[in-house]
């Protein structure tokens, strides 16, 4: 029952896309562990460009991540 739970885990990190809401899995830089953004740029399978902006929507950060350090809260179409 194990192996399966890992996969759906893989599966999902793998599908991280276009406009894909994340949550940082660790502090990167001055961002929390948690903190939310939205991906602007793919560049590989394992690499992406996010956004942060605080709650006013001004822009704390861009940072190029790998997706270790990405988990996916929401995607573009999911939720209306």
């Amino acid at each position: 029952s194990v192996m399966p739970q890992q996969r759906k885990s893989t599966d999902v990190k793998s599908e991280i896309q276009l406009l894909d809401v994340v949550a940082l899995t660790k502090d990167i830089g001055n961002l929390g562990k948690g903190s939310l953004g939205t991906v602007v740029e793919v560049w590989s399978g394992d690499a992406f460009e996010v956004e942060f902006i605080n709650d006013e929507g001004y822009m704390l950060a861009i940072e190029t991540l790998t997706r270790d350090c990405l988990q996916k809260v929401w995607e573009l179409g999911a939720g209306g």
